[in-house]
């Protein structure tokens, strides 16, 4: 007897998960293995909806559930956030301070803490996904390792409304939204202790960036900050990059290449401030294994 065929929102919503996978960097490398993982997590996440604990690479591991986006994506692909996740992992060394603004679920965080053997600051003003943030840091033994600030980052010392349906999206919004929201503390990314020692930072604030950026600028003209993943692509956020000395890349973790003055398309856009300091971390980064790749 045939199966069913599967309702139109559930065959839409596999065939834009597949797609990506077999669109992946590195999953598209074994589709069949990575198809596997994708639909046995999308049984067992039904079956059993209390978080689970995903092995991840070099001994780290993650918590993973459904809906938390952060985090699944890893479980289907290996790195999911693609290049800026290897480049993390071959640019940090033990020692180094990395900056996890807007950390959601903590994947940088553990990747940066667990893998690379970095300090990190990881700032995540949402209740929800800070309790995740903080298991993933106790899962990986980083409570040495890791300093947490459940704040948002913005121009200015004050409060900000923030939404809190949204998943991996959260962000700032205003009074007239019409989903769940709270207020939190907001603070400039200056009055944050040490964060002028950060050598990478990621910038994750969904819109929120000319504001962060405002009242980082202490941070962002520190000589040690050399490597900035930032989302957001608005005119001010391009000119203060530049204002402060730092140049568009894209990274290439196959070749371990970094390529100058290339503004991608979507996802984080990487900014260098000395290219030729980057490019040795990369190349002299051991490989790593990932899924069944060494990258």
């Amino acid at each position: 007897m045939p199966f069913p065929p599967l309702p139109s929102p559930v065959r839409a919503l596999t065939q834009r998960g597949l797609a990506y996978i077999w669109r992946h960097p590195l999953a598209s490398r074994n589709r069949p293995a990575a198809t596997l993982r994708y639909l046995r997590w999308q049984l067992a996440s039904r079956l059993r909806p209390e978080p689970i604990v995903m092995p991840w690479l070099q001994g780290a591991r993650l918590v993973v559930r459904r809906g938390l986006a952060g985090a699944t994506g890893n479980l289907y692909c290996g790195l999911h956030e693609w290049p800026d996740m290897p480049l993390v992992l071959h640019l940090l060394r033990p020692g180094d301070l990395f900056l996890d603004l807007g950390s959601n679920v903590g994947s940088y965080t553990v990747l940066a803490g667990a893998v690379a053997g970095a300090d990190v600051i990881a700032v995540e003003p949402v209740p929800v996904t800070l309790a995740v943030l903080r298991d993933n840091i106790a899962l990986n033994g980083l409570e040495g390792r890791v300093e947490v600030l459940p704040v948002a980052l913005g121009a200015d010392h004050g409060q900000v409304l923030f939404s809190l349906d949204r998943d991996a999206t959260n962000q700032v919004v205003t009074a007239a939204y019409g989903g769940t929201s709270a207020a939190v503390p907001l603070l400039p990314l200056d009055a944050v202790r040490g964060a002028e020692r950060a050598c990478c930072a990621k910038i994750d604030v969904e819109g929120h960036e000319p504001a962060l950026l405002a009242g980082g600028r202490r941070v962002l003209a520190s000589p040690a900050l050399q490597v900035v993943l930032l989302e957001g692509r608005q005119p001010e956020v391009m000119a203060a990059m530049q204002e402060h000395g730092f140049v568009p890349c894209t990274y290439h973790p196959w070749e371990r290449w970094l390529e100058e003055g290339v503004l991608t398309q979507g996802g984080n856009q990487i900014w260098v401030r000395d290219p030729a300091w980057a490019r040795r971390r990369l190349a002299e980064a051991p490989a790593l294994q990932v899924l069944d790749q060494r990258l």
